[in-house]
């Protein structure tokens, strides 16, 4: 199945506790989210219609390879970096699994 990558809006109230704690803002099962499935569940049917309102989830699966491509600074685009702290991490693989990468990216942080 492998890795995917998500972004989740949150209001500009809830700021510092993104900072201080990422995981609270961030859904339990965001797999479930994106592909409609009831979350938790060993067997669900997929409606594939998006859980979270779209407006504060973003399902960026297979893209994130290229959106770090894109949005990775250059000295042609030097500005390219402030899109690119989105993209610019990687889990961190061990034994049989990984340690997700997660960022918070400030309303003031965000052109």
């Amino acid at each position: 199945m492998g890795i995917r990558y998500y972004a989740y809006a949150f209001d500009a109230d809830l700021a510092q506790q993104a900072v201080d704690d990422p995981h609270s803002i961030l859904s339990s099962d965001p797999l479930a989210d994106a592909w409609g499935l009831e979350p938790h569940a060993s067997v669900s049917v997929a409606t594939f219609e998006q859980v979270s309102p779209k407006r504060d989830m973003l399902y960026l699966d297979k893209a994130w390879s290229a959106l770090q491509s894109l949005t990775c600074p250059t000295t042609d685009v030097p500005d390219a970096g402030s899109c690119y702290r989105m993209f610019e991490g990687s889990v961190t693989m061990h034994g049989l699994g990984w340690d997700p990468w997660v960022r918070t990216i400030l309303p003031a942080e965000v052109p």
